[in-house]
């Protein structure tokens, strides 16, 4: 019944239409109060001034959070450009995964990575807010990406990582030494 207050707004759809709300239940008493309008012509300027005003007042309340909601948004957003070329990057695959997706039932992309590269950045359209990768062997796809499809590629630091690997090789040798062991045993 268009009855919704509007978050943004702060009126309901029938408030800006009409002027006024809705009654939702009809009076339980009879009201003795009516009486005939006298003057059709102040009643219609003071139904025209409710309207001017309502939408008035829900215009300024559009504009104050359209204001709040680029002020929330710009917080994550920077002045300079976040790529430049010879920089290194990672593609999204989000893309990739609809088209396997859709080319058998059967299949589900569930596992697959979220990312590719690194690739080098080769060309840089500020204006536009994309990048020209190279991309190996890509003759499907065109090498254009808009700055949301793409994650800056950071190396890792080896000396950080030192005993994860130690952990993965050790864990190697152990296995191997298994193995060994079993395979002596069955020989």
């Amino acid at each position: 019944m268009m009855n919704t207050l509007n978050k943004s707004t702060k009126f309901t759809p029938f408030q800006l239409r009409f002027g006024k709300s809705p009654r939702i239940l009809p009076p339980l008493t009879p009201s003795d109060t009516h009486r005939p309008p006298t003057d059709i012509d102040s009643i219609a300027i003071d139904v025209y001034n409710r309207l001017h005003t309502g939408l008035r007042d829900a215009q300024d309340n559009l504009l104050h959070a359209k204001i709040s909601q680029a002020a929330q948004a710009n917080k994550s957003r920077t002045l300079t450009f976040p790529f430049r070329i010879g920089q290194r990057v990672r593609l999204c695959t989000k893309n990739r995964c609809r088209e396997y997706k859709a080319s058998d039932d059967r299949r589900v992309a569930k596992f697959m990575a979220r990312f590719d590269g690194p690739f080098p950045i080769v060309a840089v359209d500020e204006e536009h807010s994309t990048v020209t990768l190279d991309l190996p062997n890509s003759a499907n796809f065109y090498p254009v990406f808009h700055t949301s499809d793409i994650l800056p590629f950071t190396e890792n630091d080896n000396l950080l990582a030192l005993s994860t690997n130690l952990i993965l090789s050790w864990s190697i040798v152990k296995k191997n030494t298994l193995l060994t062991i079993l395979s002596q045993q069955d020989a």
